[in-house]
């Protein structure tokens, strides 16, 4: 048994002095509590709270090298989603190009991934979502336009598959990036038909810049119609000449709940995001054919694909230019950290050429977009009474740290040391950060401090993000001790090097 001792307890709306007695993967007791033989944590003068609950994460692949978690640990979180964006490991096939498709083809089965991962061990619990545009490139591969009636069928047989056989939390879409791109919001509400009551539609928007107004009515009227629980990913107004649209934004979804629609925001706390080069380029620029090396072979030197770029591409969809994108991941260490301007000097190209070069050499490369979104907007969709806080990042290794996005390492930290109690209360802080979104993705017995609920917990006092742009892999600080289903994870600030997580699935108990 373990005792949690003498901390100030924060579950759902007060904060009080108790003691939390934990006995296996379970909490037991919590009060004033006195166990003889128990290991003591004291948590005088700390906060305990539920582990927290990231659940936009991107670490599909990353899971298969067993990293150790310490950008997450580190900042008590506990447990993550992945599948997000549309994108996710399963279903395997071969015709996903920028969507993981090297790692998938060392996978004959579903069962591989996971036994894969069970093997190897989970430094945190992690839940599945299946990606739609991943489910589409297993039927249609990257092929534009409307499916046919076979095509949609066998897409609802194959998610069926999944969600019933291995309890998927529900479907995520990104309607950026293609193929999904190409699908109408008829299809999605056919598709969406396969989802119970328990399960979340999750969605990257079709635009979160120019047009983020219309690809919210999207969201909302798609979920309206197919009567499913709605999660609006990371919830931003792209570009500068788009902020402050989160608050007609943000009165749609207060409308859409008043005729009865269960949809819920997701924010991350910077300005900045983190994304796949791709985005850079218009999709107007590649829905016929689809964004394959041919097709990018061939458009690189043209002027009309250039010209058309540079005026639809970066800057229209949210007003930012060349000189905002940085490489962060990249195959070519070279490139990582450098601005795409630079890259292009070097070159001696154009920037839309060095983008569509280094698409070509990596399909899988990722950027960040510097100033994308308002601080006020951050706020806004903070504030809301449906936001979650969520990362939109990866799980990464403390012998392996990879150039990134601070928030990989600092996105709940910076909660707790930027946003408490200037925007939130600390109360409101731990509860989108625990119990909001255990129960949006219907995580049972997690992000409480209840008798019978898994005993996943965080000990921490001073909790302060120290990641920055220039250096994105700075550790938080401030956490002192981690329990991962009774297993103590994280004692005094440091990694104790056990993989303790457990699969989060619809059948979970």
């Amino acid at each position: 048994m373990i005792l949690i001792k003498g901390g100030t307890t924060i579950d759902g709306s007060r904060a009080e002095r108790n003691d939390v007695l934990v006995d296996g993967d379970r909490i037991v007791e919590i009060g004033k509590i006195d166990a003889p033989g128990a290991e003591v944590i004291d948590a005088s003068g700390k906060y305990v709270t539920p582990g927290f609950i990231d659940v936009h994460n991107h670490g599909d692949i990353l899971l298969t090298r067993a990293p150790d978690g310490v950008n997450l640990l580190t900042q008590g979180i506990t447990s993550i989603v992945v599948g997000n964006c549309g994108v996710s490991a399963l279903p395997i096939s071969g015709n996903d190009s920028i969507l993981m498709n090297e790692e998938k083809r060392k996978w004959d089965a579903p069962q591989d991934y996971f036994h894969e991962l069970r093997e190897k061990g989970l430094a945190v619990n992690v839940g599945f979502l299946l990606g739609q545009g991943s489910l589409r490139a297993m039927v249609a591969g990257q092929a534009p336009g409307a499916l046919s009636h076979e095509q949609r069928e066998r897409i609802k047989s194959i998610a069926r598959e999944y969600i019933d056989r291995f309890g998927f939390l529900g479907i995520s879409s990104g309607l950026i990036y293609a193929p999904g791109s190409y699908t109408s919001p008829e299809e999605m509400v056919d598709l969406l038909s396969v989802l119970g009551p328990n399960h979340v539609y999750k969605t990257h928007l079709r635009n979160e810049g120019d047009t983020v107004e219309e690809a919210t009515k999207e969201a909302l009227d798609t979920a309206l119609a197919s009567g499913v629980r709605l999660q609006l990913a990371h919830h931003k107004a792209a570009g500068r000449k788009n902020w402050g649209k989160t608050e007609s934004t943000l009165r749609m979804v207060d409308t859409a709940r008043k005729k009865g629609l269960d949809v819920g925001t997701e924010v991350y706390l910077y300005p900045g995001a983190h994304t796949s080069l791709s985005v850079v380029l218009p999709k107007e620029l590649y829905a016929k054919e689809g964004l394959t090396r041919e097709f990018l072979a061939r458009v690189m030197g043209d002027p009309a694909a250039e010209a058309f770029s540079n005026q639809k591409g970066i800057q229209s969809w949210c007003g930012n230019t060349w000189d905002d994108v940085y490489i962060t991941l990249s195959k070519n260490p070279e490139y990582s950290g450098m601005r795409l301007t630079d890259i292009a000097r070097s070159f001696g190209r154009s920037p839309y050429q060095t983008a569509v070069q280094l698409l070509i050499d990596d399909p899988l490369i990722k950027a960040t977009l510097d100033n994308m979104m308002g601080e006020e907007d951050i706020r806004r969709v903070l504030s809301h009474e449906t936001s979650v806080v969520a990362s939109d990042g990866f799980i990464y290794d403390s012998g392996k740290p990879e150039l990134c996005h601070p928030r990989n390492y600092g996105n709940i930290a910076r909660l707790f040391s930027s946003y408490v109690p200037s925007v939130l209360p600390l109360e409101d802080a731990v509860h989108k950060t625990t119990q909001l979104p255990a129960e949006r993705y219907n995580l049972q017995a997690r992000g409480r401090l209840l008798p019978g609920y898994f005993a996943d917990i965080a000990v921490f006092s001073g909790l302060e993000d120290h990641a920055t742009v220039a250096r994105p892999t700075e550790l938080s600080t401030g956490m002192s001790y981690v329990l991962l289903n009774g297993n103590i994870v994280v004692e005094g600030g440091r990694l104790a090097q056990k993989k303790e997580g457990v699969f989060l699935t619809q059948y979970s108990k």
